[in-house]
């Protein structure tokens, strides 16, 4: 069985990434990120950093402005994100076409360009964004790069206030998605107060709401006061983005009730047809105890998927 469930592993890797491994390496880097940004913050006013040359400008501008920002060009965005620091100009014509974009996979792109490096100054820009009262979009822009950074006190204050007030949906995501423990130490005051909104949010009629507050929960509900039930009604939700959050928050809640794996057991028969999500939910089973039979459904479905021998 090892080696068959191994062997899955491989196959479902591209699948289940952006589910649980890129989530849960992200809390590592985001605190170190924190670390490194307090330590930028710090040394900003230093003798040395006023002292440090600013890269020249051409070469940067240059290559950002010939940059296909609604394509995946991970080289040359590592080469600007390593002169980032340096380069003043770049970081400007950055923030301002980041501020005009549209395009999703765009702004994804721009986001990890302007929190590669948690400089103060995107921070800030960040956090006067949020506070834009009448542009519900400019304040998504905040939260979306601020959701990307270790919180520290006064950005976490911000995004704790929008938790409880915003009502325009699509920044509601964003700010729950920013909602992030201070150096991810859970706060038992805080906790007491941030579970049952996110509880109470996995209800919203907003799909994307939703599927952040089912991941969230999973982070802040470590007592699984509402976790297991919250992901056992959004597994069948009829948003495929929710369904696919709901199980990668049963993984990150590390639940394995027999409720949960029957749920995860029976959307292999009601989802076929979509062969993405199976294969998601064959690897999540990879963490129950089976029986007989099951582990014979197992088996037919994964070489229904894989043509892996039964």
């Amino acid at each position: 069985m090892l080696i068959r469930i191994n062997a899955l592993k491989a196959v479902l890797v591209s699948a289940t990434l952006a589910l649980v491994l890129v989530f849960l390496t992200s809390k590592a880097i985001e605190y170190v990120q924190g670390a490194k940004g307090n330590q930028l913050s710090t040394d900003a006013s230093s003798p040395a950093a006023a002292s440090t040359p600013q890269a020249t400008s051409a070469d940067g501008l240059t290559r950002f402005n010939a940059t296909d920002w609604n394509a995946r060009q991970p080289a040359e965005l590592d080469h600007l994100v390593s002169i980032w620091p340096n380069d003043s100009a770049l970081r400007k014509a950055a923030t301002e076409r980041y501020a005009q974009e549209t395009s999703t996979v765009a702004k994804e792109n721009l986001e990890h360009l302007l929190t590669a490096h948690p400089l103060p100054e995107i921070r800030a820009q960040a956090m006067a964004w949020a506070q834009v009262p009448d542009n519900p979009t400019v304040r998504a822009n905040g939260f979306n790069i601020l959701k990307r950074l270790q919180p520290q006190t006064a950005s976490y204050r911000l995004i704790r206030q929008a938790f409880e007030q915003e009502n325009d949906p699509a920044v509601l995501a964003a700010v729950v998605w920013a909602l992030q423990p201070v150096y991810n130490v859970l706060d038992p005051d805080e906790v007491r107060q941030v579970v049952p909104r996110l509880h109470e949010l996995t209800r919203h009629p907003s799909a994307n709401v939703r599927t952040a507050s089912i991941q969230r929960l999973a982070q802040w509900d470590r007592a699984q006061k509402h976790i297991e039930q919250d992901v056992l009604r959004l597994l069948p939700d009829q948003d495929t983005e929710v369904r696919i959050a709901a199980i990668g928050a049963s993984s990150i809640a590390a639940l394995t009730s027999d409720a949960v794996k029957q749920r995860l057991f029976a959307m292999l028969d009601s989802h076929k047809g979509d062969d993405e999500l199976r294969s998601i939910l064959l690897l999540q089973l990879d963490r129950f105890s089976l029986t007989a039979k099951e582990y014979s459904k197992y088996l037919a479905v994964q070489h229904e998927l894989f043509g892996v021998p039964e």
